[in-house]
């Protein structure tokens, strides 16, 4: 009789924790705006704003952390990558203390686009962060990966974002006669 009370125990004890911490795991989301779509981890909330004429802005982060953030920036318009990036910067400057890379060309998902790497800081305050350029179907786009912990830009949780990340293309086809 013991024995088949602890094989109950047990078993109970297994669905418990299996119920709990990992029997289903939470579905991503998807996000699809103005053209931009990604998808992005169960436990981040997302939110998104018009900026202005053409202007939108798309802001990703963790629910429990507003450290990690994925940020993206796209207008309606094709601008120069590089001055993108050197106003993104230029911004941060004015309140934090930052070091950057040099560009570095390279993809973004599937994109052809510049980057580079960056350090925030001010006394009791740091981030890392890496900013991406890119234009296509006609909108110029500014996506930001950014968090306190460097290794944080590596996760996982980005390449999600990173691998799914879609630019509608614009360009209307012509039907045939």
């Amino acid at each position: 009789m013991k024995t088949s009370i602890l094989t109950i125990v047990s078993l109970v004890v297994t669905i418990f924790f299996t119920s709990c911490f990992g029997g289903s795991k939470s579905e991503d989301n998807k996000l699809s705006y103005e053209g931009i779509s990604f998808t992005y981890p169960s436990y981040w909330k997302a939110e998104t704003e018009k900026l202005g004429e053409g202007s939108f802005y798309i802001e990703c982060s963790e629910k429990f952390s507003s450290n990690t953030i994925f940020l993206v920036s796209f207008v309606t318009w094709e601008r120069d990558s590089e001055e993108l990036i050197n106003n993104f910067i230029e911004t941060l400057e004015e309140d934090f203390d930052v070091t950057r890379e040099p560009f570095t060309a390279g993809k973004f998902g599937e994109y052809d686009c510049i980057s580079v790497e960056y350090k925030m800081s001010k006394p009791g305050e740091k981030a890392y962060g890496i900013v991406y350029a890119f234009n296509t179907s006609e909108k110029s786009v500014l996506v930001i990966k950014q968090s306190k912990r460097e290794y944080d830009l590596k996760h996982k949780k980005y390449k999600l974002m990173e691998d799914s990340f879609n630019v509608e293309n614009n360009e209307t086809v012509d039907e045939p006669s």
